[in-house]
């Protein structure tokens, strides 16, 4: 990604590097100059691609919170105790539909991963929809 210029300093910020299974958050010279790499691989033609300086070693580094299934979670909180108990016998009650229990008032928008700048928007509507 390319963000647009921060007014304040003048920078953009790119990325982003992906290792997974990963958890290591220490700065990486081969991870900064691969995602400028990228970048310049993005805009072949464009000048300023090139003369993008990643020389000061400012970067920030974090692990992504995602879901196995690589899904989003938005929506109520749910009450994982009050789920053990309530779907406790779930197997003999397969002719009833039980609704997972929830904290009232408690939303969530997570687990977004690698893909959060494309579906951020879509969950924050259905979260405000659901609110």
């Amino acid at each position: 990604y390319l963000t647009p210029q921060n007014p304040a300093n003048q920078h953009h910020c790119i990325g982003a590097s992906y290792h997974r299974g990963s958890e290591d958050t220490a700065y990486s010279e081969d991870d900064q100059q691969q995602n400028r790499q990228r970048l310049i691989d993005c805009f072949p033609q464009a000048q300023w691609a090139k003369e993008v300086d990643v020389s000061d070693k400012e970067a920030r580094c974090g692990v992504r919170c995602a879901t196995r299934d690589h899904l989003p979670m938005v929506g109520n909180v749910p009450d994982y105790e009050a789920t053990l108990v309530e779907y406790a016998s779930l197997a003999e009650q397969k002719d009833k539909a039980v609704s997972a229990p929830v904290y009232d008032d408690l939303f969530m928008l997570a687990a977004l991963g690698s893909r959060g700048l494309c579906s951020a928007p879509l969950c924050a509507e259905i979260l405000a929809a659901q609110m």
